[in-house]
């Protein structure tokens, strides 16, 4: 479709072409969502053409407006999947010595940026269905593209655990307690790692199909609706421990997600807040942000899950576990508990529980446990009754 001629001299931004581009615009977000990525691909690109012609021919004494529609018209190039043609549009901006704004001109670089990053994605999988997911540190020690490493580290694992969970949700998984996930095993789904856009620091993850396409497509696990549900639990937690429970009826699942935006969420000292989002016109969900109080009354809520009474006999022991020694003629495990100079040695001689700790030990070195034991005469220790797995980073009690 060729846009219609405008030949005034006015604001960019009332050119009347640009209700066609909105038009096609709102059409391929629709198709997008109806799975018809080719239909939606196709539309964006009349879009962007629009608006590219409309910022060239737009004046330079307007340099925000000019800027504004010249972004509109990259960022629907990379939406339409043409990074080519979206970083040739940029550049050709960029190159002018006036005309465009200063805020114009680093979300044309930001632009720049994901759209070689997003062009090096095409290369490693070929899923035009996959969805990113960003989470937007702020605040506390935070700065623009700086953040405490261990609090940046820990909400990355995080937020990948959770994704994983999330598509498990979907699939109607059985509840993995430790391990690799079935689904990335299987290569059905994957996680990709981007750089998120400049501005406070930020986690961008891409969830994708695998090699193995199906992806289990009878239980309608897409990249979309794993990314859709995960931002409605995050939603929840929001709203508080309640509204978790209530979304999750299994109570391992809930647990689990209770646990894990308690710890995305932020301390207020090296984090201050943590916004969660993803594409609108990808997934139609809202951005959220997490406060220091969502952080509190979730981990408190998560520990709160984990505790039984100790019974007749037994003693309850924190900490975290740092050794596992797992035999067929004896099994112990070594619990570093605050406030001890050695590690407690802790006897493992039911089958039951040694599988339990040997799933407890993979992948998590120095996992948080509350060991249920009583006093082995025979042994002259402690042997295991019972063992769960803590939240991550909970305050433990000096033994």
């Amino acid at each position: 479709m060729t846009p219609e001629k405008d030949d005034s001299k006015g604001n960019p931004l009332t050119d009347p072409r640009r209700k066609q581009s909105e038009e096609r615009t709102v059409q391929a977000e629709t198709a997008w969502r109806n799975g018809e990525h080719e239909r939606a691909r196709e539309l964006f690109g009349v879009a962007a053409a629009i608006e590219e012609t409309v910022a060239r021919e737009a004046p330079v004494s307007l340099p925000r407006a000019r800027s504004a529609v010249a972004v509109a018209a990259v960022a629907l190039w990379n939406r339409a999947g043409d990074f080519a043609r979206a970083k040739r549009v940029a550049y050709a901006f960029l190159g002018e010595s006036d005309g465009l704004s200063e805020q114009g001109r680093e979300d044309l670089e930001r632009l720049v940026d994901r759209c070689s990053r997003e062009a090096e994605l095409t290369r490693l999988t070929n899923d035009p269905g996959m969805v990113p997911v960003e989470i937007k540190l702020d605040g506390g020690r935070v700065g623009v593209g700086v953040a405490p490493e261990g609090a940046a580290r820990r909400r990355r694992e995080m937020l990948a655990s959770l994704l994983r969970r999330t598509a498990e949700l979907e699939a109607k998984l059985e509840y993995r307690d430790r391990g690799e996930s079935e689904l990335e095993r299987n290569d059905q789904i994957q996680l990709l790692e981007v750089p998120a856009l400049a501005a406070s620091y930020g986690v961008r993850l891409y969830v994708a199909t695998g090699t193995q396409q199906r992806i289990v497509t009878e239980q309608g696990v897409t990249p979309a609706r794993v990314v859709a549900r995960f931002l409605e639990l995050a939603e929840a937690a929001a709203k508080g421990a309640e509204a978790v429970r209530a979304a999750i009826p299994d109570v391992q699942y809930a647990n689990a997600f209770l646990d894990g935006f308690g710890e995305i969420a932020p301390d207020g000292e090296d984090v201050g807040t943590v916004a969660c989002s993803a594409p609108s016109w990808k997934v139609q969900t809202r951005s959220l942000v997490f406060q220091p109080e969502h952080r509190r009354e979730l981990r408190a809520a998560a520990a709160a899950s984990f505790a039984r009474d100790a019974r007749p006999g037994e003693k309850t022991l924190e900490g975290k576990l740092v050794g596992v020694h797992l035999t067929r003629s004896s099994s112990w495990i070594e619990l570093e508990i605050e406030g001890r100079e050695e590690p407690e040695i802790i006897m493992v001689n039911e089958k039951r529980l040694r599988a339990k700790v040997a799933t407890m030990r993979s992948g998590d070195n120095d996992a948080l446990i509350r060991v249920y034991a009583k006093r082995s005469a025979r042994q002259q220790r402690m042997a295991m009754t019972d063992v769960v797995a803590l939240p991550r980073n909970r305050s433990i009690p000096a033994g």
